[in-house]
């Protein structure tokens, strides 16, 4: 299955999707300008990608293709990207993951199906700490 974002969502809703996603764990380099799923170049498109590597990535942690409503679940990929563009799906019929060659990116959902785009990073204790003490010996 992939996740894909829907047509007809506004632009500014899909970049929320897009930085979501892109800033939590998505393989999103594929999207950048030279990459092999940057064409076709449009919001929409990078939305269903990177959402759709967000899904595969997090689902088996919990997270389901659910962005406020803006993404779908489809047993197909994308129509609309380039050959050469891969898009991760869930499994197979054997069970195990398979890449399938598409022409469209698919959208990701978020752990608990809602995107919280106003949430700032955290750190781990272990890197807080390190950064404290590092920042202390670098003091003396």
């Amino acid at each position: 299955m992939y996740c894909l974002c829907k047509d007809g969502i506004a632009e500014s809703q899909l970049q929320k999707n897009i930085d979501f996603a892109c800033g939590s764990g998505a393989d999103c380099g594929p999207i950048l300008q030279n990459g092999p799923c940057f064409s076709p170049n449009s919001v929409n498109d990078h939305c269903s990608y990177a959402v759709n590597s967000y899904f595969q990535r997090q689902s088996p942690s919990g997270a389901d293709c659910n962005f406020s409503g803006t993404t779908t679940l489809s047993p197909n990929p994308p129509a609309s990207a380039a050959g050469s563009c891969v898009y991760q799906s869930t499994a197979g019929n054997n069970g195990t993951p398979w890449n399938t060659t598409s022409s469209t990116p698919g959208p990701i959902g978020p752990m608990g199906g809602e995107p919280d785009h106003n949430s700032a990073p955290t750190l781990c204790k272990p890197t807080l700490i390190f950064l404290i003490l590092t920042i202390f010996f670098s003091s003396l």
